[in-house]
């Protein structure tokens, strides 16, 4: 369960209707829809009656609702006291990252910055929340940056927000050598089936993939899914199938053959990875992290071709 499912659902208590909800959450109201869906999904019960104008509290919804209020103004009161503190050490930094990133990528473009400032402290934390519960991170001061790939964007919040395409980065498909000669189901074109360790659904991996899969078809089997593109590497390592991972985080095991690339260019998902801060952030040691981490060009946004 997370925290802001709770605060959707006051500010749908407050707005009496979707889509003014939604706009007091700066999220769209497909979005802010599918949080309150997933609140009652963790509750077990339905909370809102939605046949009614204005939208009502079902007796459920009506006898969780003061617990709802008392746990988010707890958490903001106890949230804020934190932050206070933690502020009077302000040179600490805190990157949120997608966890993809955070084992190579991220540890990578800020190193050089840190060897340069002794004085520099920087944690990475590694999410696999949704992309609003990126962005609420900034807004709410939970952390400085965001690290993510490109196609991931705050919405109608954009103007809030600056970024710089920090590196370029590829989604492709690999299997192990073991599996590639002892298999052979690996031909992306041609193999009846291969065995796929696939992203989880709703992931946004998946997304990432979304069209290439089903360009490909029915020839790919799911084997094994995981949020995780760690967990897939590992059982990709294992031979138990082709994953599509992070071309940043299997350059040793290209370069060493332990792992094989198995499908033309054609197969591989390009993507950039952006660095993102608010606008007004005042937090002066992130402002000059965010200042002189590389940019490249703006480039257009990444292709999916088979």
């Amino acid at each position: 369960m997370e925290m802001k499912w709770l605060e959707d659902l006051l500010a749908l208590v407050r707005n009496g209707s979707f889509s003014a909800a939604a706009a007091d959450r700066h999220v769209t109201q497909p979005a802010l829809s599918r949080r309150i869906r997933a609140l009652e999904q963790w509750v077990g019960a339905p909370l809102v009656d939605r046949s009614a104008y204005p939208v009502q509290l079902t007796p459920y919804g009506q006898e969780f609702l003061g617990l709802a209020r008392e746990t988010v103004s707890s958490m903001q009161a106890m949230r804020t006291d934190l932050r206070q503190a933690s502020s009077q050490a302000g040179h600490q930094v805190r990157v949120l990252t997608l966890h993809t990133l955070a084992s190579r990528m991220v540890p990578e473009l800020v190193a050089p910055l840190m060897r340069l400032d002794a004085s520099l402290a920087v944690e990475i934390v590694p999410s696999v929340q949704g992309v609003e519960s990126h962005f609420d991170e900034l807004d709410g001061g939970g952390a400085q940056l965001l690290v993510c790939y490109s196609q991931i964007k705050p919405g109608i919040r954009m103007k809030n927000y600056e970024r710089r395409i920090v590196a370029h980065d590829a989604l492709i498909p690999v299997a192990s050598r073991a599996f590639v000669e002892d298999d052979g189901n690996c031909d992306l074109q041609r193999s009846r089936e291969v065995p796929l360790l696939r992203y989880s659904p709703f992931t946004f991996s998946a997304s990432l993939l979304e069209r290439l899969m089903s360009q490909i078809g029915s020839r790919l089997v799911t084997r094994a899914q995981s949020p995780l593109s760690e967990t897939l590497k590992a059982l990709c390592l294992r031979g138990l199938g082709v994953a599509w991972l992070p071309r940043s985080s299997v350059i040793d095991e290209l370069q060493t053959g332990v792992l094989r690339l198995v499908g033309a260019e054609g197969f591989h998902v390009p993507v950039e990875v952006c660095a993102w801060r608010r606008t007004e952030l005042s937090h002066r040691r992130a402002v000059c992290l965010f200042e002189d981490l590389p940019s490249l060009a703006e480039a257009s946004e990444p292709s999916e071709r088979v």
